[in-house]
């Protein structure tokens, strides 16, 4: 199957879920470098779930952020920092 294609069945249609990516096994400076380079990328600003935002405890701290990587504007991302993992969701559906 063609990369496109299959990039296609996974993010066309709204199925309700909010699939994510895990990272895990990373340390603590892994961690803030990946968050470093998220923030670089923002399009806008992060919208954190929690009341405390970046403050919050670990697992707690959920952002929501669009990015931009070479030149393309990604739909909003979910971010969600672990004590050793970084995960990553979105909504599928047409942009």
């Amino acid at each position: 199957m063609d990369p496109s294609t299959r990039l296609n069945e996974l993010f066309a249609v709204d199925d309700g879920s909010l699939p994510e990516l895990r990272i895990e096994g990373l340390d603590s400076r892994s961690i803030a470098a990946a968050l470093d380079l998220i923030k670089g990328l923002a399009t806008g600003p992060l919208k954190y779930a929690h009341e405390k935002g970046a403050a919050a405890p670990a697992g707690a701290s959920h952002f929501v952020v669009g990015l931009k990587v070479g030149g393309s504007e990604l739909p909003e991302l979910g971010f969600a920092q672990f004590e050793d993992a970084l995960i990553i969701d979105y909504r599928m559906g047409p942009v």
